[in-house]
């Protein structure tokens, strides 16, 4: 059996759609309707199913997190990323962002400590350059430490970005110094970076619809995510992610996902070309 060869009826197929979106949030029936037909009848082929009407039940049967479903959300999830990507948004995050965080923190009181989210992290490498970007701009604040918290709803996902082991594409847009520096030579032509990133690290699967989510965060990354999301399910997820800031607090999400409208209680901060909304 080849992946030509199952039945696939429209209501079935959007029986799938409703299932994917109220686990995951993801539209991909209306963004990538034949990405899903692909992904659905590799997966199918590969368990012998020959029909969606053998194959529903096994979603039913599972979530998000675990099961058949998770396997399903795993293979919607193709991760599109690399060290810094957007060397300007990392560039003002380094020289603007983060020291205004730390201003305002400080005159807050409390913890000399600034909390980053990396949301929607796939592999990993956003969180650990934003890890570098902390290290390297509170490195001049004396007393002062950051930590960065990395979700994905993708288990998949995760387990490479656990491992902290890349290969040449995702370092395109990495400086040769900080090359040097923050990561280290690991077999089969694969760097790694340093324990003293990686430690900085936690590393968490969450889902953006469903799951609780952290308080207290200073800066959020939110970036290539909300495209995937229905209009109402993306404006929840957007204020669920204000309520996750301190007053202050930053969160920055993909250039082509600006909010088409105002979120109560956020305000627009221009840098360098780039929109970072910041909680009033």
């Amino acid at each position: 059996m080849t992946p030509m060869d199952v039945e696939i009826s429209r209501g079935e197929y959007e029986a799938v759609v409703e299932v994917v979106r109220r686990a995951s949030g993801m539209d991909c029936g209306a963004r990538r309707p034949d990405f899903l037909l692909r992904r659905l009848s590799e997966r199918m082929t590969s368990l012998g199913v020959d029909s969606l009407a053998g194959y529903l039940p096994m979603l039913a049967a599972a979530d998000a997190a675990r099961g058949e479903l998770g396997e399903l959300i795993n293979l919607l999830c193709i991760p599109e990323t690399f060290f810094f990507r957007d060397e300007e948004l990392f560039e003002a995050l380094r020289l603007r962002v983060v020291p205004e965080l730390v201003r305002r923190a400080a005159a807050r009181g409390g913890a000399r400590r600034l909390l980053v989210w990396s949301a929607a992290c796939a592999t990993g490498e956003e969180a650990y350059s934003l890890a570098m970007v902390l290290e390297e701009a509170l490195s001049a604040v004396l007393g002062w430490s950051g930590s960065v918290l990395a979700t994905d709803i993708s288990a998949q996902s995760l387990a490479v970005a656990r491992t902290a082991a890349y290969r040449g594409g995702s370092f395109r847009q990495v400086l040769p110094s900080w090359a040097a520096r923050w990561f280290t030579t690991a077999p089969g032509g694969q760097r790694k970076v340093v324990d003293s990133i990686r430690n900085l690290v936690e590393l968490r699967r969450h889902n953006l619809v469903s799951d609780l989510y952290p308080v207290g965060v200073d800066l959020v990354l939110c970036r290539n995510v909300l495209m995937y999301f229905r209009n109402a399910t993306a404006l929840g997820v957007l204020e669920r992610l204000r309520d996750a800031l301190v007053p202050g607090g930053c969160l920055v999400i993909g250039e082509a996902e600006q909010m088409r409208g105002e979120v109560v209680g956020m305000e627009r901060w221009h840098i360098a070309g780039r929109t970072i909304w910041r909680k009033a």
